[in-house]
Formats: C-alpha cells, structure tokens, sequence
C-alpha cells in the first residue's frame, strides 16, 4: 500500500470514531440560550380598512361576496363603490376593491371595473378563479 492510501484509512477510521463518540454521548448540561431582543419599539399606525370583494360570473353578472348580494349592473356598481369610498374617506378608513372573475370570462369585463377604480384613486386587486361562482345567492 502507498502512503496515501494508509492516511486515508487512518482518516475514515478517526472519522468513524468521532462519530460513533458523538451518537453515544449524551449532553447532559443543558442550558437555556438567550435570544437578543431589540429595544427599538416599531410605531404603526393602526388603520381600519374596508375590502369590497366583487366576484364576476360567467354570465357577466355581478355579485358581491360576503354580502350575498348580486349588482344588476355595472352603473349600480360604480355608485355603490363611489358611496362606499366617500364614506369610508370620510371617517378616515381605507377602502379597497378585489375582483374575482371566472377563468372563462374575458378580461375586458375584470378590467371596466378595475379602470373606474384606478380613476377615482381606489386600490384594486384581482383574482381569476378557477372554479364557477355558485349561480345560487340572489
């Protein structure tokens, strides 16, 4: 054998003892670790904010969840949003709008809603659904 070959045996075999001592041996002091903590207090400000959550069906029509509530059409809509958003402005809570549209339905319709939104400086997400609205909910 050559040099190099008993150094890499003498290597596995201390390797292998240090290991089995490791697996044997129990710590036995256990002693608690202390976290750092931060003396810097983080100020939010705490604002109630109000999420109108409009899905739209298949079939274009509108429907408000959580309210149970189906808008006939878009204009209702733009009113209903418009009063909201006044009222909300007007205790000094934040309004936003999601919309939540079928996978099937062109984008054109998510995106009427989502344009008066941007107009009148209304917060506005979108989410395409995979799976139908459930017709039922009038």
């Amino acid at each position: 054998m050559s040099k190099g070959g008993i150094i890499i045996r003498l290597i596995d075999i201390v390797l292998l003892l240090l290991f089995g001592f490791l697996i044997v041996s129990e710590v036995n002091r256990k002693s608690p670790v202390k976290l750092p903590q931060s003396d810097v207090k983080v100020k939010r400000e705490i604002t109630e904010e109000e999420l109108l959550i409009i899905g739209i069906r298949a079939d274009k029509s509108l429907y408000l969840e959580g309210e149970n509530r189906v808008v006939p059409s878009l204009t209702e809509l733009y009113n209903l949003i418009t009063i909201r958003n006044q009222s909300f402005e007007s205790l000094n809570r934040k309004f936003r709008v999601r919309i939540r549209s079928e996978w099937n339905l062109p984008i054109k319709y998510t995106m009427q809603i989502a344009n008066f939104c941007r107009k009148n400086n209304i917060p506005v997400g979108m989410d395409i659904h995979n799976v139908s609205y459930k017709s039922s909910g009038s």
